[in-house]
């Protein structure tokens, strides 16, 4: 009991919602037999990957995508993949660091989703009365004749309990490099939430010798905007 009062309180709110909701659907799904115990077992999984994600940290100068050619011939690190974008394997290969809360997420969410979304941040950002699971994937890297585009999705979603599973809001934004794509590789750091303002947060990276910085937050119209800071890059 005394462990419980000590918790904080957004803690004993999140476990005093998930063991109601719990007592609402067991009768519920008792009452619609196997079907809707499977479906209360699945919801109960994505809420818990979707809490798993919306705590997830990393130190913020830890590489989570690279597409180095050099490095491509290396063995990966512990923990890191290697992949390419272009299904035939053709394309460059990336070392990418995986979040396996938000795969296992993406995979109860979108079972038939086959394109990488190599999250470059991933946390709970609030905004007003607005609490959301937020992320930034890399999902696309194509190259052009003065340039690299990569395809950004931004992602949030409200909470999620074994009575409701909200949707997976998103967005796709571009940003381009201007660049010899043959001579460039590009760099991502893990994306970091800002300690001073609870909507927003961070992502670094590096290409063609340059320093860019994405600079996002949750509005408190239930969106995630994703801006650029000023350099030679364009986010559209």
């Amino acid at each position: 009991m005394r462990d419980q009062l000590n918790m904080p309180w957004r803690e004993r709110v999140r476990r005093s919602v998930m063991w109601t909701s719990f007592a609402i659907a067991l009768p519920l799904a008792m009452y619609a037999g196997p079907a809707g115990w499977e479906k209360l077992q699945t919801h109960g999984e994505v809420a818990g990957y979707q809490q798993q994600c919306m705590l997830h940290c990393r130190p913020a100068m830890q590489t989570v995508y690279v597409d180095d050619p050099v490095l491509a011939t290396l063995v990966p690190p512990p923990g890191f993949i290697k992949g390419s974008f272009d299904l035939s394997q053709r394309g460059r290969t990336y070392t990418a660091l995986p979040a396996e809360c938000w795969t296992n997420l993406n995979m109860l969410l979108n079972p038939l989703e086959t394109r990488p979304r190599i999250p470059l941040f991933l946390h709970e950002r609030c905004a007003c009365d607005l609490r959301r699971l937020v992320a930034v994937a890399l999902e696309n890297r194509r190259d052009e004749s003065n340039g690299i585009t990569l395809t950004l999705g931004c992602y949030q979603m409200a909470a999620a309990s074994t009575l409701c599973v909200p949707a997976l809001d998103a967005v796709e934004r571009r940003l381009f490099i201007p660049c010899d794509p043959a001579k460039t590789s590009v760099r991502f750091f893990c994306g970091v939430p800002d300690a001073a303002n609870p909507a927003r947060f961070t992502i670094r990276f590096e290409a063609n010798q340059q320093i860019g910085s994405l600079i996002g937050a949750l509005s408190p119209e239930d969106a995630v905007n994703l801006y650029l800071a000023p350099g030679p890059f364009k986010l559209d």
